[in-house]
């Protein structure tokens, strides 16, 4: 089991408004692509990116990304980005790879408490 990673709000900007929105068309199709495992071999891998949204007028492209292990989901974003860069009148590609984890340590003095009046009790 790897450690989990996440990109919570990864952000493609253009010059413009109408280069964002002709590019998604094309972020689209690679996303599907990359899901379904249609991308050239080289490229073909375990990707998990979701959520890409265009809003109307806008001059950049929303998405996120995870990945149960944080090196795949930064080979995932290296590619993508690769991508990316080939697009017309792209300004940057921004995806902040957090590490992510689902356990957690909780303590409290109450519950502590409860345990000894309990085994007290015994």
């Amino acid at each position: 089991m790897g450690t989990s990673a996440i990109v919570n709000q990864g952000n493609i900007s253009f010059a413009t408004a109408e280069s964002a929105r002709e590019a998604f068309k094309s972020i689209e199709k690679w996303v599907t692509n990359a899901l379904s495992g249609n991308l050239p071999k080289e490229q073909n891998g375990d990707y998990n990116i979701h959520n890409v949204d265009y809003e109307n007028g806008a001059n950049f492209i929303t998405f996120k990304a995870y990945s149960s292990r944080y090196q795949n989901l930064e080979w995932q974003m290296e590619t993508f980005c690769d991508f990316c860069k080939q697009l017309k009148d792209i300004e940057y590609f921004d995806a902040s790879v957090w590490i992510q984890s689902d356990d957690s340590i909780f303590w409290d003095a109450s519950e502590e408490k409860d345990l000894e009046l309990s085994e007290a009790s015994l």
